[in-house]
Order: structure tokens, then sequence, then C-alpha cells
């Protein structure tokens, strides 16, 4: 008389979870993407009416990520960091955190960069130092690269 054999547990990731796996992203990261790109599209269908989709809500979602290493505000930050946030609150499409300023000086310095100031200006407006700078620049490359992929893949952030 043979034993039963004994149930094994099987587990199978799901389409979002083998994506973020292939992309090399943090689990949590995929979730606060998937949940960005949500609310984009609910914005997009009119079903939010309150948030607005714009290029700062993207770099914003960008670095909500724990893959993308914070910039942390110096005192002198604080003002325009507030004053950002304020601006573009309706533009924010992850949920608040207790590291918002982070974030949003995060958003500021890409921005920045993206609108082409020059590295003395970036240092002297935001104290971020050129190498510090680029490794930002490249996590925010391969972060929104993985936005993107995420959302061509994903048969539930179609319209």
């Amino acid at each position: 008389m043979s034993l039963p054999e004994l149930p094994t547990m099987t587990y199978e990731s799901t389409n979002l979870g083998a994506r973020v796996s292939r992309l090399y992203l943090n689990p949590i990261s995929g979730r606060i993407i998937k949940n960005g790109l949500e609310r984009a599209m609910e914005v997009l269908i009119g079903d939010d009416k309150y948030h607005q989709i714009s290029p700062f809500g993207i770099l914003h979602l960008t670095v909500s990520t724990p893959d993308f290493l914070p910039l942390w505000p110096k005192n002198s930050d604080y003002e325009i960091i507030q004053a950002s946030l304020h601006n573009h609150s309706r533009e924010i499409l992850t949920e608040s955190s207790d590291l918002e300023e982070e974030k949003i000086k995060g958003a500021l310095v890409l921005e920045s960069w993206i609108n082409e100031l020059k590295f003395e200006d970036m240092e002297d407006k935001w104290s971020v130092q050129p190498g510090d700078l680029r490794s930002r620049t490249e996590l925010a490359e391969w972060i929104l690269y993985a936005i993107r992929r995420i959302l061509d893949e994903d048969e539930d952030l179609k319209i």
C-alpha cells in the first residue's frame, strides 16, 4: 500500500508580475506604476474629473517608485517644493506619502534637466551634483521605459 501524494502548492505569476520581473523592477514599483496608469486611464475616459495628465505627473510617477533614488530636499528647497506641490496637485497620479517632498524635488530636478537647465544652474538651484544628476536621469529613463512597456502590454490599460 502506497501513501497518497501530498498536495503541492504551485505559484504562478500574474501577467503584471511576469512583466515587472522581466523589466527588473521592484514589485512595489510595478504596483505603483500600474495604479498610476490606471488613474491616468480614468482621467482619459472621463471617470476621474479631478486629476489631469501632464509630463510633470508622469515624472512624479517615475520618482515615486522605490527603484528611483530620492533627492533629499534642503531647507532652501521647501518653499519651491510646497508651491510646486500646490500647483501640480491635480497632476499627481500616486497616493500621497510621507516622502512627498523628496518625490516633488526629484520630479522638479528631472523637469529642470529636460528643460536643459545648465549643470551649474542646477547645482545652484537644487544642490545636485553632476554624478547624482546622471544617476537619476539614467534611473528615470529605465523606469519610463518600464512604464511604457507596462502600458503597451497591459490589456486592462487600453482605451
